[in-house]
């Protein structure tokens, strides 16, 4: 595992506290450093579904895993956090699902992971599993 994931890796198991979902930036560059860092924060917190999105330079990456619930699909969740951007590249994993949302046009992968964020806890509380009073203890900023 390189640095950058472990980092990140660690980062965002320090930053899941005992919330049932979870929502987290972390610095990754590509793809399948952040399939590895959501796998590995799997692995570690099994009871946790999170979803972790990363600015890289062309496009907004995002991963989403958890443990199997009958009320819930992480293949939803991260289609809808998908479903405002062009071109979407879904993968499911055996335990980890992923997104590759390409940069638009003029845009920037910065505001495009705000969108994606909003679009996560709407989700959320469009299924009634997260509370409207609730969501700043959801949210690990601690680098913002």
């Amino acid at each position: 595992m390189s640095k950058i994931v472990r980092v990140a890796t660690q980062k965002a198991i320090s930053a899941i506290k005992s919330a049932e979902f979870y929502v987290t930036d972390v610095e990754i560059s590509n793809l399948e450093e952040l399939e590895q860092c959501a796998r590995t924060v799997h692995q570690k917190k099994p009871k946790a579904s999170f979803l972790l999105m990363c600015a890289a330079p062309d496009s907004l990456l995002v991963a989403a895993a958890g443990p199997e619930r009958s009320d819930f699909d992480f293949g939803n969740w991260i289609r809808y956090v998908s479903t405002d951007f062009h071109n979407p590249l879904l993968t499911h994993g055996t335990d980890v699902m992923t997104a590759n949302i390409p940069k638009e046009d003029n845009g920037s992968p910065v505001i495009m992971l705000e969108n994606a964020r909003s679009k996560a806890f709407e989700y959320l509380r469009n299924e009634s599993l997260l509370e409207e009073e609730s969501e700043e203890d959801f949210i690990g900023f601690d680098d913002i």
